[in-house]
């Protein structure tokens, strides 16, 4: 339901487009001269600070507990329709052997979105990790398209964590990030 929400915001917002509006007072809060705000149809915006001054329309359904807030970095962070979702329990799947150098990332490859996993599971050797036991670990799975999953760093917009845990690749030294993803494996028959 949270998907086709935020598709119909995106729409919206599209056919409408933005428009500059002048506020004289937002929030008994009187301006010296005019403050220009944006608004999207749903909610007035703040350029100068960077920051809605009305609350998020659907609220803290958008999984993020700041009802003003936009996303961390909109140059990273691309949902265009809304459809990426924070996986907590489940199991993926990954066509590996099971090694460290298996569960970390590989540089250049997997260092913009994370580790590749499936929702849907293999035919051959593969890895299943449990979802839930990555709470805690400082590694999130988004659903990001379809049946895959990215496992990586949360609250990572430039990818800086991710890079790091890459370099680890190949060098015999087992990063904590690949700790947690091999114990969060279940063992399969």
């Amino acid at each position: 339901m949270k998907k086709y929400l935020y598709f119909i915001l995106l729409v919206l917002s599209i056919c409408f487009n933005w428009n500059r509006v002048e506020a004289k007072s937002i929030h008994s809060r009187e301006a010296k001269g005019c403050a220009e705000l944006d608004y999207n149809r749903f909610r007035y915006y703040n350029p100068e600070t960077g920051q809605y001054i009305s609350k998020d329309p659907i609220g803290l359904e958008g999984n993020n507990p700041n009802a003003y807030a936009y996303v961390d970095d909109s140059n990273t962070m691309v949902d265009t329709l809304g459809l990426n979702e924070k996986l907590t329990e489940g199991i993926v799947y990954k066509m590996a052997s099971g090694t460290p150098d298996s569960m970390t990332p590989r540089p250049g490859k997997d260092t913009t979105s994370g580790i590749s996993f499936s929702l849907d599971k293999p035919e051959g050797k593969y890895q299943a990790v449990d979802v839930a036991k990555l709470n805690g670990t400082g590694l999130e799975a988004i659903n990001d398209h379809g049946s895959h999953v990215s496992i990586r760093p949360e609250n990572d917009p430039d990818f800086k964590k991710l890079n790091e845990w890459a370099s680890t690749r190949q060098i015999g030294e087992i990063h904590p990030y690949t700790e947690s993803l091999m114990n969060s494996r279940i063992i399969c028959k």
